[in-house]
């Protein structure tokens, strides 16, 4: 589900399972894929849980060392309000792990290290689905500092709609994510380090790339319509043909 790449492009980070969940041969978690060979590697085993873990996001650090995903806790597996979900930091070759925040609301997506794997943009929402993100008013994007562990509020998703995904401008000092609604997309920039959320565009629907002078952004749009036609004598026809 949902592939990442690695930094430095030679690997796809994937979480999957190759069985069914309830297989006595299950083998699901995070995986990491050499792009040349099709080798899969594993770098985080995922327990026996629901379907939400299939979609739980996950991120290598620049220098491939260090693996960011999130799990759920054992506590609180079947209470109303649901367990906590964690922010994890796994050392690649001791295996050693440290939770780096805790929080039940924690969302799938999105999340996304920056270009120089200093900081975590994650979201934290009012309502999450198993395999969506549903971002209600009052949802938050949040930054971890991972040399400090510092969390702060980086901006308020104001309006109900669902933000999926962010990208990074190439200095790593603005995020533009698109935020989807029934009424349609709205393309939003926020700075890194403080400042109002400015709206960049309204679309339909958006499909786009932020060109590497951070000045630009390409984009694809659409829409659905449909025609309603009247076919007169229809009745007559078929009674002829008949």
């Amino acid at each position: 589900s949902r592939p990442r790449w690695s930094p430095d492009g030679r690997y796809l980070v994937v979480a999957a399972y190759d069985e069914n969940v309830e297989s006595p041969d299950y083998h699901g978690g995070i995986y990491r894929i050499d792009v040349l060979t099709g080798d899969p590697e594993l770098l985080v085993r995922l327990p026996r849980e629901p379907a939400w873990w299939r979609s739980t996001p996950a991120a290598l650090s620049a220098d491939g060392r260090s693996l960011f995903y999130v799990r759920r806790s054992s506590e609180g597996l079947g209470e109303a309000e649901g367990p906590d979900r964690i922010i994890m930091r796994r050392d690649l070759q001791s295996g050693i792990e440290r939770e780096l925040y805790r929080d039940s609301n924690v969302a799938t997506y999105p999340f996304s290290l920056s270009p120089d794997g200093r900081q975590l943009v994650f979201a934290v929402v009012d309502t999450t689905g198993e395999l969506s993100v549903l971002a209600q008013e009052g949802a938050l994007l949040m930054r971890l500092d991972l040399a400090t562990g510092t969390i702060r509020e980086l901006t308020e998703i104001g309006e109900a709609g669902t933000v999926e995904s962010v990208t990074w401008t190439a200095d790593g000092n603005h995020l533009v994510y698109p935020q989807y609604s029934d009424s349609g997309t709205t393309i939003w920039r926020v700075a890194l380090y403080g400042g109002e959320p400015q709206r960049i565009t309204d679309t339909f629907r958006f499909r786009g790339a932020i060109a590497d002078d951070g000045t630009r952004i390409a984009y694809t749009t659409g829409g659905i319509s449909s025609k309603s036609m009247v076919m007169e004598n229809l009745w007559a026809v078929l009674q002829r043909r008949n």
